[in-house]
This record gives structure tokens, sequence and C-alpha cells, in this order.
């Protein structure tokens, strides 16, 4: 059911044909009903962190440190390139940001209006309206259980300067008790966090308050996405490789962590314990009004076989399997003479005992926010323009931040799988069955 489109006070349908999957759209205000397959806009809106900003995943759009990409599944449910939504002409506000925690969603992703500037400092700046959208997805929680802080100490082993400075490195033991803290309650590692839980809860509450005042009492759709397993934790042949930034392609000699059975399988029970946060706060919120329904999305279980870090046979860390769906650290970058390096290495040196680290509690993206806040806007874009690339303002961010950033993050395949998957489950709530 869709909104009164027609302005007769009477809410309109979409229909579905099983045998063919063809969507129409039952207008009540037209003589004899349907539509004949001309759709009304549907206004959509996608928030979150990286999983929804889809960073790497194709071509940089725009977003600065927010990091949206072209290849996102926001943007492939907007284009719909499996035709799944027949007719239908999607408007998709596409607001998600890398390295939004939870609460951040809230505070700097439900703007009525395009924000030019604001919190938590310009690198995140323009950012794009969330619209009056009557469906929306949210892709939340990694950087609550500070997600970057594993990849850093237990699985590249540090950042390239000069992000890797100004504190001591958290050993990856000291990394998982932290990230465990954020995850599960009271040390039982199967038992979500309570606390994470009523984050993600709010912000959901949020979202279905902003659409509620933007749309009055039509139905809101939500789907809530989880997070995938990164590894495939039985095979014993990762027990001797290290994805160690340094260690890769060329070994470096010195002892760096390994991705051994028993820590895949450490990780992997990370995610499914955020993920059981994430469905316990949908569960909070899924049927709280008539005019609200929210869905969790599985997209762990879209993987099967084969799509993850160290499957059997695969000799890693192999940046060239075709069939995994993360991306792997763009191993053997060399930047040591990048002037915009160079200068956010100066940076670092001089803000080095002023930022703020404690070894048992500071999340990577609060300390990379203080950071940034350092940097000098101006003086960033002449350092890197003065390397002679007229466009290496923009480039700065796809090109030196994403370009690392994306490790661990889906590749194109498992954005198309998640968008799909959202896809199915909509046209399942709008009536239209399994397809």
């Amino acid at each position: 059911m869709f909104a009164d489109t027609t302005g007769d006070g009477r809410d309109d349908y979409l229909v579905v044909t099983p045998s063919t999957g063809a969507v129409s759209v039952w207008l009540n205000g037209c003589s004899g009903g349907f539509s004949g397959g001309s759709a009304p806009n549907v206004e959509w809106t996608a928030w979150g962190d990286s999983y929804a900003s889809g960073v790497g995943s194709g071509a940089y759009i725009d977003g600065r440190r927010c990091l949206r990409y072209a290849n996102a599944y926001p943007i492939f449910l907007r284009d719909d390139p499996d035709r799944l939504f027949t007719g239908l002409d999607i408007k998709m506000n596409y607001v998600a940001c890398s390295g939004a925690k939870a609460e951040e969603v809230t505070d700097y992703q439900l703007y009525y209006t395009d924000q030019s500037s604001g919190q938590p400092n310009w690198q995140y700046y323009p950012r794009p309206s969330s619209g009056k959208p009557s469906v929306g997805t949210l892709s939340v929680g990694g950087d609550d259980i500070d997600f970057p802080g594993i990849l850093n100490n237990c699985i590249i082993e540090g950042f390239p300067f000069p992000l890797s400075s100004g504190f001591t490195s958290r050993t990856c033991d000291e990394q998982r008790a932290l990230t465990w803290s954020l995850i599960s309650e009271n040390g039982d590692h199967e038992e979500p966090n309570l606390e994470l839980i009523a984050k993600i809860d709010s912000t959901i509450k949020s979202i279905v308050n902003y659409a509620h005042n933007r749309i009055g009492g039509n139905i809101f759709y939500l789907y809530v996405t989880g997070y995938g397993q990164f590894f495939s934790d039985q095979d014993p042949g990762c027990n001797t490789v290290t994805f160690a930034r340094l260690a890769n392609p060329k070994n470096d000699g010195k002892s760096h962590v390994l991705m051994a059975t028993d820590l895949r399988q450490d990780f992997n029970l990370m995610t499914l314990t955020l993920n059981a946060a994430i469905k316990q706060a949908f569960s909070q919120n899924d049927g709280s009004s008539v005019n609200v329904i929210v869905r969790y999305i599985d997209i762990d279980g879209l993987m099967g076989t084969g799509y993850r870090f160290c499957e059997p046979g695969i000799q890693e860390p192999d940046q060239d399997n075709p069939n995994l769906w993360f991306f792997h650290y763009p191993y053997g970058t060399d930047d040591t003479n990048d002037p915009t390096i160079q200068y956010l290495n100066s940076v670092e040196q001089a803000n080095v005992n002023t930022l703020t680290w404690d070894q048992n509690s500071t999340l990577w993206v609060d300390y990379l926010n203080e950071f940034w806040s350092q940097v000098d806007k101006t003086q960033l874009n002449q350092t890197v323009a003065g390397s002679g690339d007229v466009n290496a303002q923009l480039d700065i961010w796809p090109d030196i931040i994403g370009f690392r950033a994306k490790i661990f993050h889906p590749q194109v395949a498992y954005h198309e799988a998640i968008y799909n998957a959202i896809a199915r489950q909509h046209i399942g709530d709008l009536g239209g069955g399994a397809i």
C-alpha cells in the first residue's frame, strides 16, 4: 500500500502478478484502477555507516570522508538493475556515511534540508537531506563496537602514517577484549550488550519518528541489515597466514598476528553477536505501530560457501580471488613521498601529545575524528593541488582514504546480493509475495 498519490483521500496499492513478477499500481482515484505499469515515485532514504555508503565499491560519488560510492546497495536499489521494481521510479536520498556510529546516524543523518557544514568536522560535508521517505534502509553497529580497531590491531596491524602514530597500538588481545566488552553482556560472548541494543533501538526509533514527521500517518518501511561473517573458519589453511600490511606481498620477517582457526572463529562470533544485538533492536520496533514495518535483513545468510576470506584452497591474502565478496587491503602501496601523506603526517606530529588516546577505551573512529579536526581544509587542498593534479582536491578521498578504508568491506557482488534481498523483502511486504 502506498500513500494517497492521487489526492482523493484513499491509499493506493501495488500489485505483483505472481506468474510474471510484473508490478502494477492500483490508483484508487483513477478510472479503471490499474495504472498499466506506470507508478508513482517512491522516496527512499539510505542511512548508516560504511556498509551502506559502499566504500570502495565502484566509483566514488561524494561525501568526502562519508565515502559514498556508486556500486553500493542503496544505488542498486535506486537503479534496480534486476528490474524487481518494474514500473517504480525510486528517488534515493543517499545520506549514509562511513564511520557513523548509531548515535551519529541520529545526530547527523536526519536533516530536513541539505547541509553544507556542521559537526563533527568539515570532512563529512556537504550532507544531503533525508527527504520525505516512505521506505528506508539502515546499516549500523560496526563502528559502535570498534570494528576499525579490530582491522587496525588484529588484521593489518597498523595503518600507514600518519594514522598509525601518536599512540601505543593495542595488542590484538587487548583490542579483542575492548570489542567484546562493547558487543557482549557480562562477558558472555553470545549475549548481546544491552547498551548496544539500546543505541541501535534508539536510532531506529529516531528514523521512524523522522519519517512520520515528514510523511504523516502513511506506512513507513525500514529494512535493517546485519553484517557478514568474514572468514571461513574451519579449514586450517590460514593458520600460518598473516594479513599484516607490512608482511604482504613480501614478508618482512617479523612476528605478526596469524589468522589461526580460533581467531577466525572469534571474529565470526563477534559478527554473529553484533547481528543478535541488531535483531533484538529490530524486534523492539517491528509492529510498534500499524503504520510502521521494520524488517531485519540477514545479509550473512546470503553468502553461502566460497565468498569469505580463508576459503579452502585459497592462498591468502589473495587480492585476485574472483569469488571473494570482501576487499583485501591494497598491499604493496608506497606513499612515503606523497605530499598529502607528508602533510597529514606533519599534522599528526604537531598534535601527537594532545590527541585523546585511552588504551582501554578510545574507539578508532573517535580518535580519527579528533585527528581530522586538526587538519586545515585550505592547507590540505593547497598541498594536494601542488601535486599538479587539477582534480586532486576530490581525489584525496577515494585515492588516499577510501582506497584503504575499503578493507573488509563488501565488494560489488555482495552489494548486489544485499540489494536483491531488500528488494524482494519489500515487494513481499507490499503484497507481492516471493519473487
